[in-house]
This record gives C-alpha cells, structure tokens and sequence, in this order.
C-alpha cells in the first residue's frame, strides 16, 4: 500500500482497524525517515494536522505514541503547532511541551517558549520542559526565561540547566546567558575536599 492511502487509512478507519493502520503508518514513516525516499513523508506532514487531536484522546491502543512518533519524523506546519499550542493551552502534557519543542526555529514564538518555561515548575512536566528548552537554546529569546532557567541551575544544582546556559551563549540572548553563568557560580559554594 502507498503512503497516501496508509494516510488515508489511519485517519478515517476507527476502532481496531485505525489501531493498526497507526501502527503500519507509524512503521512507514519510519523507514522512509531511514531507507526510503523521504520526500513521500510530504504526504504524512500534508495531513499530520488532521492526526494532532488523537494525541489529547483516550485510546485502548497506543494510537498517540504512534502520532507522536510520526511527529518526532516529520516538519510539524503552522497549522499543526497551532492545534499544539491549542491543546496545550486547554491541557498541558507531556506531549504537547515534546512536541512544542520540535517547532522549526521559522516558526518559534515567544509564546510557545512562555508555554514551555511555564511548565518547569510543574512535577509532573518539569523533566521534559527542561528537555524541550535544551532542545531550542540557542533559538530561546526571552529574558524571562533565561531567568527561569538560571534559577533551576542555582536552585536545583542540577547540571542540564548549565548545559542549557552554556548553549544559550550561541544564541539572541548571548550576553545575558555569559552574566547569568558568572551568577550561578559565584552562588555556588565550592565543594570542601
């Protein structure tokens, strides 16, 4: 069967026979990514929007680590980060901030970076925005966040923060992330040996 009609399938089937068109789906994807001519995976990213709504819907199957994972292997459209952020918005998750975070640097915006920084208080997000952030330092351009960030890496000590900071230096906020690092440290106290 050809991409278009694996497409076709996953998103009009139901029930059992959706579940398995995801999975054949999800497989093409993945081996068009690898060995296969990848320009047919224009017909996956040309529908992709109509897919985005299973990843906030409850399923017996793994249909949303299917979306997800075709997501990880395509460019995601406008219109699909804008049903992101919109999901986002009413219920945030773990894969709406994975996701956010995969946006080409095109069609990064402040508010999608708002949304992500937002979730690093949260204990059940805090991981994965932390991820996400990593993912996009070098694009991140919000005073806020760099705050945000520089308080995670003198409050918490804990090391991805600073990786963070460090790869911020190469991006809008590059002066700002060099004063921040010289804070965190200076907070620091060193380790007696």
């Amino acid at each position: 069967m050809d991409i278009v009609s694996e497409v076709e399938q996953a998103i009009s089937l139901r029930g059992k026979a959706q579940q398995q068109a995801f999975y054949e789906l999800c497989g093409s994807v993945k081996y068009l990514e690898c060995e296969g001519d990848q320009s047919l995976l224009l017909a996956v990213e040309e529908r992709l929007h109509e897919m985005i709504h299973l990843l906030a819907e409850e399923h017996e199957s793994n249909i949303s680590g299917c979306v997800i994972s075709i997501c990880r292997r395509v460019s995601l459209s406008q219109l699909v980060v804008d049903k992101l952020v919109a999901m986002h918005r009413l219920q945030p998750s773990i894969n709406t901030v994975e996701l956010l975070s995969r946006v080409d640097q095109a069609l990064w915006t402040d508010e999608i970076e708002t949304l992500i920084e937002q979730r690093l208080g949260d204990k059940q997000l805090s991981f994965t925005a932390v991820q996400s952030l990593l993912c996009q330092a070098s694009t991140l351009q919000r005073p806020e966040t760099l705050a945000a960030i520089e308080r995670g890496a003198r409050d918490s000590g804990d090391e991805i923060f600073d990786i963070i900071l460090e790869a911020m230096l190469h991006g809008p906020l590059m002066s700002q992330a060099k004063q921040a690092i010289k804070r965190v440290k200076k907070h620091r106290k060193p380790v007696n040996k």
